[in-house]
C-alpha cells in the first residue's frame, strides 16, 4: 500500500516541498538512514539545514521478488503515487523537489509524464507540473541494469515481481520512458533543473547501476560520482558527505519565501509495516518446481560424476531437463482446479488446462512479454485479469489469420490455438466466454477436436442439446477414425448425456456401454 508521510515542516507557505522517494525493495526510513535511530536520517538534517521547507516520504510497495510479496507495474505505481501526492493539502502550493533513489527516479519520472499529458485536462496536474523546480536522481537505473538482466535470466528461481521485470537492462519501456522525459526536462531546462549521483563502489552483488544507465543525458550539469554503492549512496555518514552537502545547497537555491520562518516541526513518524498478502497458493508452486529442479541438479551431478556408456543414459539428462518446465505446469495445473472446482468436473480438464499453459509458457519462452504477464497472473490464481490478456492476444491472431497471405492457413490454425487456450483458462471462472472461444476455435479450424468436444460438453450444461450432439457426433466419428481413445470416450459420455436429457435412455445405454 502506497502512503504519503510528511516528516518535518515550518509554520506558513512553505520554501519548498522536499519528497524523497525510495528504490526497489527500499522503505520510507530505513533507505535513508545507517542506522535504527534519527541520528542518521537525513531528510530531517535537509529540514533542519534547509529553513522552511517542508519535508516528506513515500511508502509505496515495491519487492524485488515475488517470493517476498507482489508489486504494481512501474506505470500503475506512477498514477498511484500521483494521487497522494494531488490529494495531500501541504503540497498544494510552494515549489516541488523530488529526491530519488534507484527506482524511484524512475517512478518520478513517470509521474511527471502523466502530468505534463493531464496538465490540459486537469488542473491540478497543471498546477503541480509547473510546481516541480527540482529533481535528484541517486543511482536511478535510467536503462535498466545488468543485475536486472541476472534476475531475469534465474526468473525461474529469482521469481521478478512485476515492477523487477522493468529494470533489464535497454528495456524498451525504460528506453521510451528517458526519451519522453528527455524532451519534457529540455521544454523546461530554464524552470527545472536536475541533478545525478552515480555509485562507484560495488556491492556483494557487484554494481548494480553503471554510469552509462545513471546518466539520462538531461540538460545541466554532468553526473556526479559518489565513493559508494548502491544501498550506501543514500545513506550519507555525515553532513560533510558529498552527497547530502551537494543535495543540500540545490535545494537552498530556492528563493526563501520569509527571513523568519518560525520554528522547525518534526512530526511522529507513522510505523510503516507491509500488507502483502501470504501469496501461499503461488509460492507452494514453485517450491514444488524448484524441488524438482533440485532433483534434476543432483542427478545431473551424479550422471557427471558416473557417466552412463550408452546413449539411452546420456539423453537422460536432457529428459529431465525438459521436466523441470512439466512439474511447473502440473503443479499449477492442479492448483488452478483445486481453487475453480466447478472447472475441475469438466471432461479432460487437467490436460485441458495443462495444455493451454503449457502453449502461454512457451509463448512467454519466445519473447511475447504479454504471455509472460499471462503466465504469471495465472500463478497467482488472477483468472479474469488473465483471461483479458489472452483475448487481446486472440484477436490479434485472428486479424492477421483474416489477412489475405501464402500462410493463411498457418495463421488460422495459430489463432485457432490461441482462442482455444482462452477458451481453457475462461472456462476456469466463466463457462460463457469459454463457449465462444471454442467455437471461433472450431470455425477457425475444423479439425481442432479439443475445442469442439468442449464445444459439446458447455452446451449440454447451457441445454442446447442438438448443437452438443452435432459437435460431439462429428468428433465421435474423427476418434474412430483416427482411433483416438481419448476423445472417443468423451464424445461417447457427452452423446450419452445428451440422450438422457432427450429421454433416450436406450441409446444412452448404448452409449455409457460403449
Amino acid at each position: 500500500m502506497s502512503r504519503l508521510i510528511k516528516i518535518a515542516s515550518y509554520a506558513g507557505e512553505p520554501r519548498a516541498n522536499v519528497i524523497f522517494v525510495h528504490g526497489l525493495g527500499g522503505h520510507a526510513y530505513d533507505t535513508w538512514r545507517r542506522g535504527a535511530d534519527d541520528k542518521t536520517f537525513w531528510p530531517l538534517w535537509l529540514a533542519d539545514d534547509v529553513p522552511g521547507i517542508s519535508v516528506y516520504t513515500v511508502a509505496y510497495e515495491a519487492p524485488p521478488t515475488n517470493w517476498l510479496g507482489t508489486s504494481m507495474p512501474l506505470q500503475d505505481r506512477a498514477v498511484n503515487v500521483l494521487e497522494y501526492l494531488l490529494s495531500e493539502p501541504g503540497l498544494k502550493t510552494g515549489p516541488t523537489v523530488f529526491v530519488c533513489h534507484s527506482l524511484g527516479g524512475l517512478i518520478v519520472k513517470q509521474i511527471m509524464l502523466d502530468l505534463q499529458r493531464q496538465k490540459d485536462l486537469r488542473p491540478e496536474c497543471g498546477d503541480f507540473f509547473d510546481r516541480v523546480r527540482e529533481v535528484i536522481f541517486a543511482a536511478t537505473p535510467h536503462t535498466g541494469s545488468r543485475q536486472g538482466s541476472l534476475l531475469q535470466r534465474l526468473s525461474f528461481l529469482a521469481w521478478p515481481s512485476t515492477i523487477a521485470n522493468v529494470l533489464v537492462a535497454n528495456d524498451p519501456t525504460l528506453r521510451s520512458i528517458n526519451v519522453a522525459y528527455r524532451e519534457l526536462a529540455q521544454a523546461r531546462k530554464e524552470t527545472m533543473r536536475h541533478k545525478i549521483f552515480y555509485e562507484t563502489q560495488d556491492t556483494s552483488a557487484g554494481r548494480i547501476v553503471d554510469e552509462g544507465s545513471s546518466d539520462p543525458g538531461l540538460p545541466g550539469d554532468p553526473p556526479v560520482p559518489i565513493d559508494a554503492d548502491h544501498i550506501k549512496i543514500v545513506k550519507p555518514a555525515d553532513r560533510s558527505t558529498q552527497l547530502y552537502v551537494i543535495t543540500r545547497e540545490f535545494v537552498a537555491a530556492i528563493p526563501a519565501v520569509s527571513d523568519s520562518p518560525g520554528a522547525l516541526e518534526i512530526l511522529p513518524r507513522p510505523e510503516v509495516l507491509s500488507e502483502q498478502s501470504r501469496n501461499i497458493v503461488p509460492k507452494l508452486i514453485r517450491l514444488a518446481a524448484v524441488g524438482v529442479v533440485a532433483l534434476v541438479g543432483y542427478k545431473g551431478v551424479q550422471a557427471l560424476i558416473a557417466p552412463p556408456p550408452d546413449v539411452e543414459h546420456i539423453q537422460k539428462p536432457l529428459v529431465e531437463q525438459l521436466a523441470i518446465k512439466d512439474a511447473q505446469i502440473a503443479a499449477l495445473t492442479q492448483a488452478l482446479l483445486a481453487a475453480n472446482p466447478k472447472a475441475a468436473a469438466a471432461p479432460g480438464a487437467q490436460e485441458t488446462v495443462s495444455g493451454a499453459l503449457r502453449s502461454v509458457a512457451q509463448g512467454a519462452e519466445e519473447g511475447d512479454k504479454r504471455l509472460q504477464q499471462a503466465f504469471d497472473l495465472l500463478s497467482n490464481n488472477k483468472i479474469a485479469e488473465a483471461t483479458q490478456i489472452l483475448t487481446a492476444v486472440a484477436e490479434e491472431k485472428l486479424a492477421q489469420a483474416q489477412q489475405a497471405s501464402a500462410q493463411a492457413e498457418k495463421d488460422r490454425k495459430l489463432a485457432a490455438t490461441a482462442f482455444r487456450n482462452l477458451g481453457a483458462i475462461a472456462g476456469l471462472k466463466d463457462p460463457g466466454k469459454a463457449l465462444e472461444a471454442y467455437k471461433k476455435a472450431v470455425e477457425l479450424d475444423p479439425e481442432d477436436m479439443e475445442s469442439a468436444i468442449s464445444v459439446g460438453w458447455i452446451e449440454i450444461s447451457h441445454g442446447d442439446h442438438k448443437e452438443a450432439e452435432k459437435q460431439l457426433s462429428r468428433v465421435l466419428s474423427w476418434a474412430k477414425t483416427t482411433k483416438n481413445d481419448y476423445y472417443e470416450v468423451w464424445s461417447l459420455l457427452g452423446l450419452g448425456n445428451v440422450q438422457v436429457a432427450q429421454g433416450d435412455l436406450k441409446a444412452a445405454l448404448l452409449s455409457y456401454g460403449d
